[in-house]
């Protein structure tokens, strides 16, 4: 086994008449106008600029599910194995706990790298979890029907090495699960197949924007037990992967109990600035102490260099070039529903209870002049998930 660790253009105007030029004040005469009239069209499809007088978005929550106090100051960083066998642990640290919980946390498509979603395991281990990120791509040529395999023999791994000494006793009894698109589809596939895998039952599970089923094959998801809770979600802007694998996750869990699953569709807000976006990038959350070459050793946190690219060694993992630092969004949509899913889960307590905790004051908070910031669609029954109508950018 191989183990490394660390500390913590514009188009140019044509003639009227093919080949004929304009004359110069007709030209000036024509920007004149249209440029004012573009400028308008832009701001009018995306939004102007922050305003002094808009409405502000919300701060991270000082407590509770999705809040920033934590338990731990720090979070031990350690990567092992290699391919699509790799894996990394992220354990709570300062103060260093006997046991904890066990998250494991499915990457999307691509997203090898810990850091795209840097600060959301940051967030989840300082809480005081253990964080299992599989890798169950080797590359962006690794066929999709091998994920589901590959993520469970890195998780069966990883739980073997956190039996060894000089990690944090994995609580067997409290393994969560979370996942974000193609890793939502496979966090559903981890569920329904624990068991029979001789894996920890899973307490509770979150599939972010889960897609795409046609190419990432779904288990039979009637296996999901029915006291496991859980939440899958879409989002109104998301045309990679629309809302179809949400409900059908929702839908074919059928043993699952009406109080422990909920179906969230979330809806884009403009009332305040920054506007609530909900496409499929708004789960990643940035944070470069996350680096996969910086935990492994093999380089510093940056974009790989053109020689890299020639030399076909650029940054293995591969990163999205819409990846961000965390928001308000974060902490509302993502984080907050999910610790209280994990707080439920390891109360005995239901689904439903997860989204009371998660809506207290507000599911998505409120703007700074009082005004809450636009709800998601909440539903119990499959039959009551109309087909949303997603909203294209």
């Amino acid at each position: 086994m191989n183990s490394r660790t660390a500390a913590s253009s514009p188009r140019s105007a044509t003639a009227l008449v093919p080949g004929t030029p304009r004359p110069r004040a007709e030209t000036r005469q024509w920007r004149t106008f249209i440029f004012p009239l573009l400028l308008v069209l832009l701001l009018l499809t995306y939004g102007s600029p922050a305003r002094g007088d808009a409405p502000t978005a919300p701060q991270q929550p000082a407590s509770g599910p999705g809040g920033k106090q934590y338990a731990h100051s720090a979070v031990t960083k350690s990567v092992h194995d290699e391919g699509n066998g790799q894996y990394w642990l992220f354990e709570p640290a300062s103060p260093v706990p006997k046991t904890a919980p066990v998250i494991v946390f499915l990457h999307g498509w691509g997203q090898m790298n810990p850091r795209t979603y840097g600060a959301w395991i940051d967030h989840l281990a300082k809480r005081g979890n253990i964080v299992i990120f599989p890798r169950y791509q080797a590359d962006l040529l690794a066929p999709g029907d091998t994920f589901t395999e590959a993520m469970l023999t890195s998780v069966k791994n990883a739980l073997k090495t956190l039996d060894q000494p000089g990690h944090v006793t994995p609580d067997r009894k409290r393994f969560v699960i979370v996942g974000h698109s193609c890793g939502g589809v496979l966090a559903a596939n981890l569920a329904a197949l624990a068991d029979k895998e001789n894996l920890p039952h899973p307490r509770a599970v979150m599939c972010v924007q889960p897609g795409r089923s046609e190419i990432f094959p779904l288990a039979d998801l009637s296996k999901i037990s029915a006291d496991t809770l859980l939440i899958t979600s879409a989002g109104d802007f998301d045309d990679i992967v629309g809302d179809a694998d949400a409900q059908r996750i929702f839908n074919e869990a059928t043993r699952v109990k009406k109080e422990n699953k909920r179906y969230l569709f979330f809806r884009s807000d403009d009332h305040g600035r920054p506007r609530v976006v909900m496409h499929h990038a708004t789960p990643l959350a940035l944070d470069l102490s996350y680096e996969a070459r910086e935990i492994d050793g093999t380089g510093p946190s940056a974009w790989a260099s053109t020689a890299e690219k020639k030399a076909g060694t650029a940054n293995q993992y591969h990163v999205a070039s819409w990846e961000r630092p965390p928001n308000y969004v974060d902490y509302y949509a993502y984080w907050r529903p999910f610790d209280a899913l994990c707080a439920a889960a390891f109360d005995n307590k239901h689904a439903d209870d997860a989204i009371r905790a998660a809506s207290e004051g507000g599911f998505m908070g409120t703007w700074s002049d009082g005004v809450r910031i636009k709800e998601p669609v909440i539903r119990s029954e499959p039959a009551d998930i109309a087909q949303p109508v997603l909203t294209k950018p």
